[in-house]
C-alpha cells in the first residue's frame, strides 16, 4: 500500500499528522496564555525585585550608600566625631555580610569579580578610618587628612552596575523605570554610594567642580524617579515619604550652593561643614519606608500570583492529560506509516547492502520496481552489485600482472647489492687519504733548525704553522696561519695564542704549558688532534693540530701545525650517511 509512495508524500503526511497536534498545542496553550495574561502587571514589577540578587543588592546599597559606611565615613573625616567612626565601622560589617551572602548564590563568574572589587573597595575604607582616627589625633587639618585617605571608587561603582544588571555603564537608567520596586531602587543608586550626596561630601571636602556636575545629574535623575514614583498608587505614608525626600533634595542643592560660596573665600571644609550642616535623618527615614511598603507589596502581589498560578496549573494538568492522548494517537499512527513506508524497505536495502560488502555477490535487490526515493536506492545499490562484478573480474587480470612484476623486483635487489659495494669502496678510499694527511703533518714536525730555516718552512707549507714560547706568547705566524684566521702577522705577535681559542677553552691553555713544562701531559705532544678554532670574525671552526717542543737559540718553543678540516669533516659525515642510507627500497 505505501510502497509507491514517494519521500515528499510521506513528508506531506506527517506534516498533517504534525499540524494537528499543533493544533491541540495551540489551544491549550492559548487558554493558558489568556489566564497568564491576569498576573503581567504583577509580574513586571515582581520578576525585577523578587529575586535574592535584587534583594542584596539593596541591602548592600543601604549599607555602604546613604546613611551607610561612606556617608558616615566622609562625617567622620569632616568632624572627626568617634560616634561617626563607630557608626561607619558598623554599616563596613553589614557590607561585608551582605557580600558574605552573595557569594552563596549561584551567579555568573563577572559577579563574582565584582564582588571581589567591592571587597576591596570596603577594606580600602577601612585602613582609611584607622589611618584618619591617627592623623585626626595628631591635629592634621581635614585637607591633609582627606589627601592621605582618599579611595578611588571607579571600580566599586562599576562593579554595583554588574551586580545591578547593567553592562558597563556605571548609572542605573530611571527613565525605563515605571514600576514602584526599581524606582526605589533608583533613588538608593542615585543618592548613595557615587550619587548625590556623595558628591555633595566630596566637594565639601576637596571643592572641585566636577563633583558639583555629577551632583546636578544624580539630582536630576532623582528628581525624574519621583515624577514617576507620584504617578503610581501610593499610601499616605508613601506620599509624606516621597515628600520628605523631594524637601531634602531643594536641602542639599541650596546646602550646595553656600558650600561653592565658602570654597570661593577660601574657607577650610570644617567651616563649609559647620555651615551648611543640616539633619537629613528624615530623607533617610522616607526611603526605608519606601522599601518597607515596596515589601508589603511584594509580598500581597506574591501571595496572588501563586494563587494565579495555582488554578493554571491545575488547568494545565487537565490539558495535558488531553494532549498526551491525542499526541501518542498521532506519533503511534505516524510510526506505523513510517514503518511500512520507509523503515522496512530501508533495513532490507542496508541488508543487501552488507552482503555485498561482504563479499556476497548473489545477493538479491529488491523494491527496485517502487516509483519513489527508495526504488531508486535500490537501484543504485543493484548497479553497485555490477560494478563489484566486475572488479572482481579486474582484479583476477591484475594477479597475473603482480606475478610478472615480482621477477623484475629481483633485478631491482641485485642494483642494489652492487650499489652497496661501490659505497664500501669509497669509504676505504677516503679513509687512505686521512692517514695519508696524518703523515705528511708529522712529517713537517719533524724539520728543527735554526730561525732562518724556521721561517722558510712557515712560507711555504700550505698548513698554517704558529710558534709560540713557554708563556704561549705567538712568535710566528705564517701566511697559511694568516690565511686560516684572518690575522696578519704583524696583529697576534706578542699576543697570547689563545686568541685563536673559544672562549671555554682560553682560561685552561696556560694551565696546559705549564703542566706540560713540569714534566705532565706529555702523552698529546706530537700526536695529531682534533680541536676548535676561532677566526678574526668570532666564528669557530674544527682543525687538525699536531704539537711539538723544540729548542731554538736555547729557548723553549712550541710549533703546533693546524689544518682547516671543515671540509673534511663535512665529507666524512656524507660518507657515513651514505654507508647507512638504503638506496634501494626491498620491495614495491
Amino acid at each position: 500500500m505505501f510502497q509507491n509512495l514517494s519521500l515528499r508524500a510521506v513528508s506531506l503526511i506527517l506534516a498533517f499528522f504534525v499540524l494537528c497536534a499543533a493544533v491541540l498545542v495551540a489551544y491549550g496553550g492559548t487558554f493558558v496564555l489568556k489566564k497568564a495574561e491576569l498576573l503581567k502587571s504583577e509580574w513586571q514589577t515582581f520578576e525585577g525585585v523578587r529575586s535574592e540578587e535584587a534583594r542584596l543588592e539593596s541591602r548592600l546599597r543601604s549599607a555602604i550608600g546613604f546613611g551607610g559606611m561612606i556617608h558616615e565615613f566622609k562625617n567622620f573625616v569632616i568632624r572627626k566625631e568617634p560616634r561617626y567612626l563607630d557608626a561607619a565601622l558598623g554599616k563596613l560589617y553589614q557590607a561585608r555580610s551582605v557580600l558574605e551572602e552573595y557569594k552563596k548564590l549561584n551567579l555568573p563568574n563577572s559577579a563574582y569579580a565584582a564582588l571581589e572589587d567591592i571587597s576591596e573597595m570596603l577594606q580600602l575604607y577601612e585602613l582609611g578610618m584607622h589611618r584618619t582616627r591617627a592623623l585626626s589625633s595628631e591635629g592634621r587639618s581635614t585637607l591633609d587628612i582627606d589627601r592621605n585617605v582618599k579611595v578611588d571608587d571607579g571600580p566599586a561603582l562599576r562593579a554595583l552596575s554588574v551586580l545591578h544588571g547593567l553592562s558597563g555603564n556605571n548609572e542605573i537608567n530611571t527613565y525605563d523605570m515605571t514600576t514602584k520596586p526599581l524606582l526605589v531602587n533608583a533613588l538608593w543608586a542615585h543618592l548613595g554610594y557615587g550619587g548625590m550626596i556623595h558628591n555633595f561630601k566630596n566637594f565639601v571636602l576637596r571643592g572641585d567642580d566636577r563633583y558639583v556636575t555629577a551632583f546636578k545629574s544624580d539630582q536630576g535623575m532623582i528628581k525624574d524617579a519621583l515624577i514617576k514614583l507620584k504617578g503610581l498608587p501610593l499610601n499616605p505614608g508613601e506620599q509624606a515619604a516621597v515628600v520628605d525626600i523631594e524637601n531634602n533634595l531643594r536641602r542639599f542643592a541650596d546646602a550646595l550652593q553656600k558650600a561653592r560660596a565658602l570654597w570661593d573665600g577660601e574657607k577650610p571644609p570644617d567651616a563649609v561643614d559647620a555651615a551648611i550642616r543640616f539633619d537629613d535623618a528624615r530623607a533617610l527615614r522616607a526611603l526605608r519606608i519606601l522599601d518597607a511598603e515596596v515589601a508589603a507589596t511584594l509580598q500581597a502581589q506574591g501571595q496572588a500570583i501563586s494563587q494565579t498560578l495555582n488554578n493554571i496549573i491545575a488547568t494545565t494538568k487537565v490539558l495535558i492529560v488531553v494532549i498526551l492522548f491525542a499526541l501518542i494517537a498521532i506519533l503511534s499512527g505516524s510510526y506505523l506509516f513510517v514503518r511500512n513506508s520507509m523503515m522496512i524497505p530501508l533495513r532490507r536495502i542496508s541488508m543487501s547492502m552488507g552482503e555485498l560488502c561482504a563479499g556476497n555477490l548473489d545477493a538479491s535487490i529488491g523494491y527496485r520496481a517502487a516509483n519513489n526515493e527508495i526504488g531508486d536506492l535500490a537501484r543504485a545499490v543493484y548497479q553497485f552489485k555490477e560494478t563489484l562484478l566486475k572488479i572482481k573480474d579486474v582484479e583476477e587480470r591484475l594477479q597475473h600482472t603482480n606475478e610478472e612484476l615480482k621477477a623484475q623486483l629481483s633485478s631491482s635487489q641485485d642494483l642494489r647489492e652492487r650499489s652497496e659495494e661501490q659505497a664500501a669502496k669509497a669509504i676505504e678510499l677516503a679513509e687512505g687519504i686521512a692517514v695519508e694527511k696524518e703523515k705528511a703533518s708529522l712529517a713537517t714536525l719533524r724539520a728543527e733548525a735554526g730561525e732562518t730555516r724556521i721561517r722558510t718552512i712557515l712560507n711555504a707549507v700550505s698548513d698554517a704553522i704558529v710558534t709560540i714560547d713557554t708563556h704561549g706568547i705567538i712568535e710566528e705566524f705564517s701566511p697559511a696561519a694568516q690565511a686560516m684566521f684572518g690575522f696578519s702577522e704583524e696583529e697576534v705577535q706578542g699576543e697570547n695564542v689563545s686568541i685563536l681559542m673559544p672562549e671555554v677553552f682560553r682560561e685552561h691553555h696556560d694551565g696546559y704549558i705549564a703542566a706540560h713544562l713540569e714534566g705532565q701531559g706529555a702523552g698529546r705532544m706530537g700526536k695529531r688532534v682534533d680541536l676548535v678554532a676561532k677566526n678574526r670574525e668570532g666564528s669557530e671552526f674544527p682543525i687538525e693540530a699536531t704539537i711539538r717542543k723544540t729548542r731554538i737559540g736555547g729557548e723553549t718553543k712550541f710549533i703546533g701545525v693546524l689544518r682547516d678540516i671543515t671540509e673534511q669533516k663535512a665529507a666524512q659525515d656524507e660518507i657515513e650517511r651514505a654507508r647507512q642510507s638504503k638506496s634501494f627500497p626491498s620491495e614495491i
